[in-house]
């Protein structure tokens, strides 16, 4: 139950667990510390991963919202091949 990825420039990654209920945590994130243009989306981004508490799919989008379930983030899904 690892989670990895880049924030644009960094590279991060953690531990998640999904629980009943469409529950998902984001924990124990670590990113790397290179200086980038622009820290400031990337460092949004983080955040919002420490924030999620649930989720929502609609097979092309995936919805992270917070524990009054506001919007984090939404990813879509890609066809770039």
């Amino acid at each position: 139950k690892r989670v990895e990825g880049t924030g644009g420039c960094n590279g991060m990654g953690g531990s998640y667990v999904i629980n009943e209920n469409n529950q998902i945590t984001f924990s124990q994130l670590i990113s790397t510390k290179m200086a980038c243009n622009d820290m400031m989306l990337e460092t949004e981004f983080h955040g919002a991963l420490e924030l999620t508490h649930s989720y929502q799919s609609d097979g092309n989008h995936l919805k992270l919202l917070d524990k009054d379930g506001n919007l984090l983030v939404v990813f879509e899904a890609s066809t770039r091949q």
